[in-house]
C-alpha cells in the first residue's frame, strides 16, 4: 500500500509540474522572436502610434486603385522578413502592408493573443483611417501563428478576403497535438488560444486556404478542419510535397494567390 501510494504521489507530482510548465513556457513556445530588427531596402516601416508597426510597400500609382494586402506573419519572424513578398505581390500591382506584433522587435511589450489582436487593429485603423486606405480595397493574408490574427479580424469584418497559408484550428488544438500522450486540460492552462475554429461561422468574406499535406509544423488534419467551418463556398487547396515554409514559393501558390487577391 505504502509503494502504491508512493507511485501516485510521483504520478500526481509529474502531472502538476508538466501543468505548471505549460503556464510557464508556453507563451515562450508560442512566440520564438527574432532578436534584433533586420533592415529593409524598398520597403517603409512605419511606427503606429498605438503600439505596433507597419511594413509598407505600395503599388505603383498608375496601379491604383490596387488592392491593399495586409499580412501576418509567423512566429519566428518580423515583419522586415516579409519585404521579398511585398516585392513580389508590388510586381503584381498590389499594395502590401505586414502587422507587427507586440515584444518583436522594433515594437514595445510582451507577445499575447490580446495584445497582438489590439495591434491589428491599430494596424488597420492606422491604413484607413490616417494612410486613408479604402477598407474596401483591404485583402487579409496570415501565414502560420498569423492566421489566428488573420481570422480575428475578418470575423470583426475587416478585409474584403480571407487568405490564409497553413492555418490552425487553435493553439489549444496545436499544443494537444505535441503532447498527446497527455492529456491536459489546455484550455485552463493556456493564456492564448486563437481559437479560429470558433470564429469561422462569423466570416462571410470570401477565403481561400493552401495547407501542405505534408506540413511538418502546423498538422494539415487541423487546416482541413478549419476550412470545414468557413461557409461552404471558401476553397481549400491541398498541396503535396510541401514543407512549412516554402509553400509560398511555389509557382502554382503565387499565380492562385494574385488572381484570388485580385478579382472582384
Amino acid at each position: 500500500m505504502r509503494v502504491l501510494k508512493l507511485v501516485a504521489f510521483a504520478l500526481a507530482l509529474s502531472y502538476g509540474l508538466m501543468c505548471l510548465a505549460v503556464v510557464m513556457l508556453h507563451r515562450q513556445l508560442i512566440y520564438p522572436m527574432p532578436k534584433r530588427q533586420q533592415p529593409v531596402s524598398r520597403a517603409k516601416i512605419i511606427a503606429v502610434p498605438q503600439g505596433t508597426a507597419l511594413l509598407w510597400y505600395p503599388a505603383a500609382a498608375e496601379a491604383e486603385p490596387a488592392p491593399v494586402v495586409v499580412f501576418f506573419h509567423g512566429n519566428a519572424e518580423q515583419i522586415a522578413n516579409t519585404e521579398w513578398l511585398a516585392s513580389a505581390l508590388h510586381d503584381s500591382g498590389i499594395s502590401f502592408a505586414a502587422i507587427e506584433y507586440p515584444g518583436y522587435p522594433g515594437v514595445a511589450g510582451t507577445p499575447t493573443e490580446a495584445g497582438i489582436i489590439s495591434g491589428a487593429e491599430a494596424g488597420l485603423r492606422h491604413l484607413t483611417e490616417v494612410m486613408k486606405v479604402d477598407p474596401s480595397r483591404i485583402v487579409l493574408f496570415g501565414f502560420s501563428l498569423g492566421t489566428g490574427p488573420a481570422v480575428q479580424m475578418a470575423a470583426k469584418g475587416w478585409g474584403r478576403k480571407l487568405l490564409l497559408i497553413a492555418p490552425y484550428s487553435s493553439l489549444d488544438d496545436m499544443a494537444a497535438g505535441l503532447i498527446s500522450a497527455v492529456p491536459l486540460p489546455l484550455s485552463v492552462l493556456m493564456k492564448d488560444h486563437f481559437d479560429s475554429e470558433a470564429v469561422a461561422p462569423l466570416v462571410k468574406q470570401p477565403v481561400l486556404i493552401f495547407h501542405s499535406v505534408t506540413d511538418e509544423v502546423v498538422p494539415y488534419e487541423l487546416g482541413l478542419r478549419l476550412s470545414s467551418k468557413f461557409s461552404p463556398e471558401a476553397r481549400f487547396i491541398a498541396l503535396p510535397q510541401a514543407g512549412h515554409n516554402d509553400m509560398l514559393d511555389r509557382q502554382f501558390v503565387h499565380n492562385v494567390m494574385i488572381e484570388f487577391i485580385k478579382s472582384p
